[in-house]
């Protein structure tokens, strides 16, 4: 069953099919139990950076690189893109897949809490992916916020199964919500 409205899975349908290195992955974190991003939503994440001509990527979480390994499809030879993990063993196998795809841009690694990662970059970024502690969505948001470039996206992984409710996401998207519209935006 997929989260993503129907739209937006028409529009990944006609993307191309996940590469062999994308498909070991996939297989890993279904082996290892460790939850991914998956195809649908990998695609996705490959399509708002391609529309975006994303040069720059900041991932708030980024386990053992899946979805990074859907980004550095996007980005240019000059790209660069930034994961973090608390787990250093996650980030020492993102380096173990990802050195085998065809990216030569630069890759950065940190081990740690992803907030105090951040505020070692300098922005602007032009994409980027919030998929760490549920409860530090917001936080991340704020403080990715003014490093953003123009015509940006970011992305939050999950939030319909961390502490807000489906109906709170749309309620607040709508601006029923002032409350919560005003944490979203």
């Amino acid at each position: 069953m997929s989260l993503l409205p129907e739209d937006v899975q028409a529009v990944t349908a006609a993307t191309v099919r996940p590469s062999p290195l994308l498909e070991e992955m996939a297989t890993y974190g279904r082996e290892q139990r460790f939850p991914i991003v998956g195809p649908e939503t990998g695609q996705f994440l490959q399509t708002l950076a391609t529309l975006v001509n994303a040069r720059r990527v900041f991932e708030f979480g980024s386990g053992f690189g899946y979805s990074a390994a859907w980004f550095i499809d996007a980005l240019p030879a000059n790209g660069e893109i930034v994961l973090t993990d608390y787990d250093a063993t996650n980030l020492e196998r993102a380096e173990a897949f990802l050195s085998r795809s065809d990216y030569r841009g630069e890759v950065h690694y940190e081990s740690g809490d992803a907030m105090e990662s951040f505020d070692r970059y300098d922005g602007p970024w032009d994409a980027v992916l919030i998929d760490h502690d549920k409860s530090q969505y917001m936080d991340a948001l704020e403080l990715a916020r003014p490093r953003l470039a123009e015509g940006a996206v970011v992305v939050a992984d999950n939030i319909l199964r961390g502490p807000m409710s489906p109906a709170d996401v749309r309620a607040a998207l709508e601006g029923a919500n002032d409350d919560l519209s005003e944490r979203l935006y």
